[in-house]
């Protein structure tokens, strides 16, 4: 071979040589070695790093641990369902109460003439001694009682105050014979009322008696110690007793002293 074409066959080699090596030798090169830094190398170079430590514990979220309402608003439901049961409530106690007196506005009224208080009718009562002359007997019989006040300062009858303070334990006898021409519940101040006309120009009135306890009705005949009711405080008043009046010819006359009390 001649000195010329070894030479140049030499410089050949050694430029496939560097043809190959130089770009493998820049493949190697890091990212950072290059003068020019690509958008995403720079967005790498600022990018920070997060790691979490294996002690923290996830929150466990339950539908409790958050509200949609404010507690303004939470209040406010919590009254407006306070008052929703208070009115319900009132209106079941309404009802019932309104049941109740239907009920009892359904019952039968006691019969006129019974003791609408007693459960028990009370026992037959003796009837009261004859007086001696045929004309007056007391209108209590023997019950024991004493005059709290006669006629006078615009009362027109004597108070006998009984010594039993109960209905239905002490009666009433006609004072003598005659006619029913007043028997009412309430007749005036006097409450449960008989009054009889005896037929001479005399009539007794007998007020305040129990209710429901009068035994005879505006005309019926009556005979002289007749129960007619039972001594009560109906009308206007504040103890049991026995208001009596005595008239003459329509004039008010004292029971005191013309009657046997």
């Amino acid at each position: 071979m001649t000195p010329a074409r070894a030479l140049g066959t030499m410089v050949a080699v050694s430029a496939l040589v560097a043809g190959v090596a130089i770009p493998a030798y820049a493949a190697t090169q890091s990212p950072a070695a290059s003068a020019e830094a690509s958008t995403w190398d720079e967005a790498s170079n600022d990018s920070q790093a997060f790691s979490s430590s294996g002690d923290l514990a996830s929150a466990d979220l339950a539908s409790t641990s958050y509200a949609a309402r404010t507690a303004d608003e939470i209040a406010q439901i919590d009254a407006e369902r306070e008052a929703l049961e208070r009115a319900k409530e009132q209106q079941a106690a309404q009802q019932e109460a309104a049941a109740q007196q239907q009920q009892q506005q359904e019952q039968p009224a006691p019969a006129q003439g019974a003791p609408a208080a007693a459960a028990e009718p009370p026992a037959p009562a003796p009837e009261a001694p004859p007086a001696a002359d045929g004309s007056w007997v007391n209108p209590l019989g023997g019950a024991g009682y004493y005059i709290s006040r006669s006629v006078g300062s615009g009362h027109e009858g004597a108070d006998m105050v009984t010594s039993s303070q109960a209905d239905y334990t002490v009666p009433i006898y006609a004072a003598k014979s005659g006619t029913v021409i007043t028997s009412g519940e309430v007749v005036g101040g006097w409450g449960n009322t008989v009054a009889i006309d005896h037929g001479d120009g005399t009539t007794t009135l007998y007020g305040h008696m129990s209710p429901g306890s009068r035994q005879v009705q505006v005309g019926e005949t009556v005979t002289q110690g007749q129960m007619i009711g039972y001594v009560g405080s109906t009308g206007r008043s504040t103890a049991h007793h026995l208001h009596i009046e005595l008239r003459i010819n329509g004039a008010i006359v004292d029971p005191v002293g013309n009657l046997p009390i």
